[in-house]
């Protein structure tokens, strides 16, 4: 979807694709960012396992930000989820 646009340079901001792919990727990121914080609460929670999905989640939110910032550039990071009223003062 868009991908002439995107390849000839003459998109705008009205092309959905950009809409998309921002919102998959940060749905993306608050899903690891969810996860993150709260895999301690994961009761009797093997050692070996909580260590890898950590390692796992972040790298899939690393993947998020490498695509995001692919397509976008500079974009805003965060490491915890925020909530909806942090989000509309960014």
């Amino acid at each position: 979807a868009g991908a002439n646009s995107l390849g000839r340079g003459s998109f705008n901001a009205a092309l959905s694709r950009l809409k998309d792919e921002w919102d998959f990727h940060y749905a993306g990121i608050k899903t690891t960012n969810i996860l993150l914080q709260n895999i301690d609460r994961v009761p009797n929670m093997d050692a070996t396992l909580k260590a890898r999905t950590i390692a796992e989640a972040r790298t899939i939110r690393a993947w998020h930000y490498f695509m995001l910032a692919t397509w976008y550039g500079d974009i805003p990071f965060f490491r915890e989820d925020i909530s909806i009223e942090q989000s509309r003062s960014i």
